[in-house]
């Protein structure tokens, strides 16, 4: 790669533009690196690291040979009708499967354990008698059952929680019991004691968890979202979060991001708020990610995994 021909637009959130561009100044010296301020010729612009750009944006560029979309949602990328037609090539680290794994094993035990609760009891001074399940007693529901889902699983199995996975195209995952399609939805939810979603956002899957979704599950069961923020209601969420169906709600994804401070999940006792960092990678991840796509383009390659615009992931 050369400077004279990989040119990198980067259209970020203010809060992330430092962070990235400085370990990319280092790790990508021989790449252009362009903000959407910058005064430079459209046609210069060969690669983008975006995250949702304005409708019609992308297509001002017109010698744009790929797409990278920062995390692993694409919606919204897909949602611009004048998106170029070049590859929008996910940005797969290699350890991006076990930092979610990672972040899903501490929040299930988190609720198994009623974490919650007992921090809870520590800022009253109260000394409670707190009795969990055991792992071999919980089973946990994963919606998903694509890499990241089967991560999950093998990281959830060994400490003896029982696993079950829903998908909208048929799994077989070992030690899993795996239920497909919607009529098969109900089922699935019914023998959850801890939900974690972990699906892309698709018109398929937005707002899947509602509240007919919701008194699916047992009374006093817990969720956990690892994914996209459409995938849930919020208002059928937080309904049932105040009337106890579901006993708490660890959040990683949201609708609007950054979470707006005047909304109820920053406030609501039954939830916990992480800002969209359940498999963040390093900057250097990132980077090596971005020279191993530019690497296999400019050698005439195509580089895996490239969303299908058809399905949506």
């Amino acid at each position: 790669m050369t400077a004279s021909k990989v040119s990198l637009l980067c259209v970020l959130p203010e809060a992330w533009r430092d962070y990235y561009l400085d370990g990319f100044r280092k790790r990508l010296p021989d790449v252009q690196l362009v903000l959407p301020q910058d005064a430079i010729p459209p046609e210069s612009i060969t690669y983008a690291f975006v995250l949702a750009p304005p409708p019609g944006y992308l297509a001002r560029f017109p010698r744009l040979k790929a797409i990278m979309p920062v995390g692993a949602g694409v919606e919204h990328i897909l949602a611009d009708p004048d998106l170029p037609d070049v590859p929008v090539v996910r940005m797969v680290q290699p350890d991006m499967a076990q930092r979610m794994s990672e972040y899903i094993v501490q929040h299930v035990l988190n609720h198994m354990r009623r974490y919650r609760e007992i921090r809870e009891a520590q800022a009253r001074q109260a000394w409670n008698l707190f009795v969990s399940p055991t792992a071999q007693d919980t089973t946990v529901g994963i919606l998903g059952l694509g890499t990241l889902g089967q991560h999950a699983a093998t990281y959830l199995r060994p400490l003896g929680f029982k696993v079950r996975g829903w998908s909208r195209t048929p799994k077989s995952v070992q030690g899993v019991e795996c239920f497909v399609g919607d009529d098969s939805l109900p089922e699935f939810l019914s023998g959850c004691d801890v939900l974690v979603s972990l699906l892309p956002l698709t018109p398929e899957t937005a707002q899947l968890i509602d509240a007919q979704a919701l008194k699916c599950l047992p009374r006093g069961a817990s969720l956990i979202n690892a994914s996209r923020g459409g995938i849930i209601k919020d208002a059928d969420l937080i309904a049932s979060l105040d009337n106890g169906e579901v006993s708490e709600a660890t959040l990683d994804a949201f609708d609007i991001e950054p979470l707006p401070e005047d909304y109820p999940y920053w406030t609501h006792p039954r939830v916990t708020v992480t800002p969209h960092c359940a498999s963040a990678a390093t900057v250097e991840a990132v980077a090596d990610r971005l020279r191993e796509v530019i690497t296999q383009v400019e050698r005439g390659g195509m580089p895996s995994p490239v969303v299908d615009r058809t399905t949506g992931y």
